[in-house]
């Protein structure tokens, strides 16, 4: 009898629900130089031009991560990141940016890479075969409806325009970009991140990706000047677009917390 006893027990399985997974919090942070961004409000760039953000979305796909043997282990297919969620005047005292729960295997990690958009093989999928709260639904309002596949980056919002000698009434701006020719893998190394399934209630490690917003704009070699380059579509205006999107992927840093 106690023998049987012994043997059933040896043949329970352990509760799925009390297996913890190795978890990696991923944030992306709105940045405006050393600040923290704040949508819909005033910022100046260092040439003085000033700049009002108020609306900002995007897509990043294909997030991987390497661990300290050079493998690169997949993490997440795409992701939809609407800063407005996050980055606003009520929250900016507790803003701890767009987050993101990954669940990679355990083991220690040095580098992450990510597609700036969405890559091909996602752009090119029915968004209405989505439900309305999924990542690729139409109502994030990332489709073109009249330009096959979605916008990777959305911006818009206002230039200040009383310091350049006219009115002062501010010019607005739409920046969308996509399309599979912008689309671009960009990859970034960090302190190690050491991963384990036993966490012992302590929070799981942390990865801020950190968007600077004056870098979009404003670099030593070209300068995005609103007021009169106010608009693109990608295709309507795309040597802006390019341009945008070649700021945009030097904007980017990462921290390992």
């Amino acid at each position: 009898m106690s023998l049987s006893c012994q043997r059933d027990k040896a043949l329970v399985s352990p509760d799925p629900q009390s297996i913890q997974l190795p978890e990696l919090e991923l944030a992306l942070v709105g940045k405006v130089g050393m600040e923290d961004f704040v949508m819909m409000q005033w910022f100046t760039l260092p040439d003085s031009t000033r700049i009002r953000i108020n609306e900002l979305k995007l897509y990043l796909s294909d997030i991987e991560l390497q661990n300290t043997s050079g493998n690169w282990i997949s993490v997440e297919p795409y992701k939809f990141f609407d800063l407005s969620r996050s980055h606003v005047p009520s929250k900016v005292q507790h803003n701890k940016g767009e987050r993101l729960t990954l669940n990679p295997p355990a083991g220690t990690y040095q580098a992450i890479r990510f597609g700036m958009g969405l890559a091909p093989k996602y752009n090119g999928l029915d968004p209405t075969v989505f439900p309305n709260s999924h990542d690729l639904s139409v109502y994030q309002g990332m489709y073109w409806d009249w330009n096959s596949g979605y916008r990777f980056f959305l911006m818009e919002g206002l230039q200040d325009t009383s310091s350049i000698g006219s009115l002062g009434e501010p010019v607005p701006f739409a920046y969308h970009l996509g399309t599979d020719s912008l689309f671009e893998t960009l990859e970034y190394e960090f302190n190690e991140i050491q991963l384990s399934s036993n966490r012992g209630g302590a929070l799981p490690p942390a990865l801020d990706l950190e968007l600077d917003l004056v870098k979009i704009f404003y670099s030593s070699t070209d300068t995005i000047r609103p007021a009169i380059e106010p608009v693109t579509h990608t295709s309507g205006n795309y040597p802006l677009a390019k341009r945008i999107n070649h700021q945009l992927h030097h904007a980017w840093k990462v921290f390992a917390e």
